[in-house]
C-alpha cells in the first residue's frame, strides 16, 4: 500500500465520520427542538393557569369578569376598569402564546383554539373599543392575527359563563 492509497482510505474514513456525525447532529436537534416545543407548551399552560388561578381566587374578580361579559351596562366606572385589567393580563399571555407560536413551538391546533377564544372576547362593547383604542401594547401581528380571526361562537362564547355563576352561588 503506497501513500496514495493511504490518503484515499483516510479520505474514505473522513467522509465516514462525516456522515456518522451529520446523522448524529441531526438526531440531536431533533430531539432539542421536541424538547422546546414541550417547554414552550408547559411555559403557556402555567401562564394560562396562573391567569385562571388569579381570577378564580378572589371572588370579586370572579364577579367583575362574569358580570363584564353577561351585563357589561351594568358595570361602573372601577369595575369596567378592572375587568379591562383581567382580560389585558390574558392578551399579555396570549401574545407570548403567539409569538411561541410563530417560533414554531406551539402546535398550530392549540393556538387555534386559543386565537378562537381570544377574538371573541371582542365581541363584548367594552373590550372591542378597548382594543380599538389600541391602548393595550402589543405588536402589530398580534393585532392582526386577533383582528382577522373569524368569531366562532362554538368555541366561546360570554353566555357560558352562567355555569361559571351557577358554580360560585353554590359555594
Amino acid at each position: 500500500m503506497n501513500i496514495q492509497d493511504l490518503g484515499s482510505f483516510g479520505e474514505f474514513v473522513a467522509a465516514i465520520a462525516t456522515v456518522v456525525t451529520l446523522g448524529y447532529l441531526a438526531v440531536q436537534i431533533r430531539l432539542n427542538t421536541k424538547a422546546q416545543r414541550n417547554d414552550s407548551r408547559l411555559a403557556t399552560t402555567r401562564l394560562i393557569t396562573e391567569w385562571h388561578t388569579a381570577v378564580m381566587c378572589d371572588g370579586e374578580l370572579v364577579r367583575i369578569f362574569s358580570a363584564g361579559f353577561l351585563e357589561p351596562d351594568k358595570l361602573d366606572s372601577a369595575d369596567r376598569a378592572r375587568f379591562i385589567w383581567i382580560v389585558a393580563a390574558f392578551m399579555t399571555r396570549m401574545e407570548e402564546m403567539y409569538t411561541q407560536h410563530q417560533a414554531g413551538l406551539i402546535e398550530p391546533k392549540i393556538w387555534t383554539q386559543y386565537r378562537a377564544v381570544t377574538a371573541s372576547f371582542l365581541q363584548n362593547t367594552i373590550l372591542k373599543e378597548w382594543w380599538d383604542s389600541k391602548v393595550f401594547v402589543c405588536t402589530e401581528e398580534f393585532y392582526s392575527e386577533i383582528n382577522s380571526t373569524a368569531i366562532d361562537n362554538e368555541v366561546w362564547s360570554g353566555d357560558r359563563l352562567s355555569v361559571i355563576e351557577k358554580s360560585s352561588e353554590s359555594l
